[in-house]
């Protein structure tokens, strides 16, 4: 039996997230104080567990570490898309 690997040659490495957002001007302030509670959440053993047993992988990144994440994750997704043809037509 091929692999997926072997029977197209592609490679796909992609993952669901969880992750809450903000509306961009969103204050600073505001920012920091709904990061640091989802923080403290994330440090709970139940949730942590919870999250675990279900697959996921808590991880509770800063809100900058995280833009640079969906930024990179934008331009590899665009790439792939444009590269597969994808798009209105």
């Amino acid at each position: 039996m091929k692999s997926a690997k072997n029977s197209t040659q592609l490679v796909i490495d992609c993952n669901a997230l969880l992750a809450m957002l903000a509306p961009t001007g969103t204050p600073r302030e505001i920012v920091t104080k709904l990061h640091g509670a989802v923080i403290e959440v994330l440090k709970d053993p139940g949730v942590r567990n919870l999250l675990i047993n279900d697959g996921s992988e808590p991880v509770g990144t800063t809100p900058e570490e995280f833009a640079a994440f969906i930024k990179s994750e934008t331009v590899k997704w665009a790439r792939v898309v444009r590269e597969a043809g994808i798009g209105e037509k």
